[in-house]
Parts: structure tokens; C-alpha cells; sequence
């Protein structure tokens, strides 16, 4: 079996057992967003997000796509491997990724956690480095976006955000 092959199972059994996303109330609580001020019907993908509530495996794509649409919009800059990209080729990195893994990746939530927490191959995480130079890690900052979606779903209303960046 390869290598690659026996890494994926791993980690897949290390995050599904037990570790997943927190509440979406604790994640709010973490300050930090991709996007000041945004609310997330001014992401293009949020229409289709509303569009798919009822339909499970669509509604997982459509989170996906919706977090890749952050990425692409956020101000901020990413650091992979130790290297900075700004938002658009951080996202076209972790598109490239996801198309490598679609067909073992069915949620939001194992997008998050083995595309776009860090490198399978050098098991660095990923960072997101704000105006002020202070990096936060990209799992916990989309698990925050993850939770604000999910929660402007449940309630229907805008939730705005308000980050201490």
C-alpha cells in the first residue's frame, strides 16, 4: 500500500475519531475571520450554500466551495511550508489539492482539517498572517468561518463580523 494511502487513513481515523469541529458559539468566540466586516452573503457561493440546505452531499460542496471563495477574497496572506501566498493562490493551491482528494473528501469539516490545516507531505500546518503580522492557523481561522456559515444557515439572518485584527 502506499505511502500516501496509509497517511490519508490515519489522519482520517485520528480527526473522525472524536476531534471535530467545536461548537459553533466557541469558534465564534475566537476573533478572528478571513474578511473584516463581512458577512457571508457577500461571498458569491453563499447562494448556493442556501440553495442546497436540503440536499446533504451538495450542501458539503457547496460549504467548500464557499470557504475556497473566502480564501480567494481575504486581504490576508497564507504561509505554506514556510512561504507567504496572497488569498487567490492560496485558494488555487487548495483547489489543486481538493481535486486530488474529492472522492474521499465528503464534508466541510475534512476539507478543513486535511486540505486546508497544513501539508500532508512536510506535516507543517498552514497559517494565515493578519495586517499585523501574527499568524493564526488556518484550521481554527476556517473552522471560525465554517461556524459563522453554519450558524447564518440556522438563524437565516446575516451574522457580521467583526474581527480584532
Amino acid at each position: 500500500m502506499p505511502l500516501r494511502k496509509i497517511r490519508w487513513g490515519l489522519l482520517l481515523t485520528l480527526v473522525l475519531g472524536g476531534h471535530g469541529l467545536a461548537s459553533a458559539n466557541k469558534a465564534l468566540e475566537h476573533s478572528f475571520f478571513l474578511r473584516a466586516n463581512a458577512s457571508p452573503e457577500n461571498n458569491p457561493q453563499y447562494s448556493k450554500v442556501k440553495a442546497y440546505r436540503k440536499n446533504p452531499a451538495l450542501l458539503e460542496k457547496a460549504k467548500i466551495l464557499y470557504l475556497l471563495g473566502q480564501i480567494q477574497q481575504s486581504p490576508f496572506l497564507f504561509e505554506r511550508n514556510g512561504t507567504t501566498y496572497t488569498g487567490p493562490k492560496a485558494a488555487a493551491h487548495l483547489r489543486m489539492k481538493y481535486g486530488y482528494a474529492k472522492n474521499r473528501i465528503s464534508t466541510a469539516e475534512q476539507f478543513i482539517h486535511f486540505i486546508a490545516a497544513g501539508s500532508l507531505t512536510t506535516g507543517k500546518p498552514y497559517y494565515i498572517i493578519d495586517e499585523q503580522g501574527t499568524k493564526h492557523p488556518s484550521l481554527d481561522v476556517l473552522e471560525n468561518e465554517l461556524a459563522l456559515l453554519e450558524e447564518n444557515l440556522e438563524d437565516g439572518q446575516s451574522i457580521q463580523t467583526n474581527p480584532k485584527t
